[in-house]
């Protein structure tokens, strides 16, 4: 009796965890794109909630001799000073001489403004203000 007993709370238990939990889905929240200046270069992403505080990110970053396909993370940050953006890609086919793998970290603390810092697969960085675009004129 008492086996009977654990094996049908054990089962309402199971049951009652499945029907209890809320399906998490992504949610698809636009098209955005921002300018890394001083270089000019443009990067566009699609951006797709994945959480309450984290975001997916895709798209194209464009320079002056080059385009690739970026993919990344940006994280809410409500006691720090500003919210994270993360995106990283490689130039494997488009670009003269060495493939390129560029890592962009930037800051956005107001708006969607904000600041960036890059860094090159061969240690080069470069940093600056990444200020937001218009989707008409963004390249890409």
């Amino acid at each position: 009796m008492t086996r009977k007993i654990l094996a049908g709370t054990f089962i309402l238990c199971v049951v009652a965890m499945f029907v209890g939990t809320e399906t998490a889905h992504a949610e698809y929240l636009g098209r955005f794109c921002w300018r890394l200046d001083p270089l000019r270069d443009q990067v566009m992403v699609d951006v797709v909630q994945n959480g309450l505080y984290f975001f997916l990110l895709y798209g194209i970053w464009t320079g002056e001799n080059f385009s690739m396909a970026v993919s990344g993370s940006a994280a809410l940050d409500w006691v720090g000073s500003g919210n994270d953006f993360y995106l990283a890609g490689a130039d494997l086919v488009d670009t003269p001489g060495p493939n390129r793998i560029l890592f962009l970290h930037a800051k956005i603390t107001s708006g969607l403004n904000g600041t960036w810092r890059l860094k090159r697969d061969d240690g080069t960085t470069a940093s600056g203000t990444f200020t937001s675009v218009p989707l008409w004129q963004c390249v890409g």
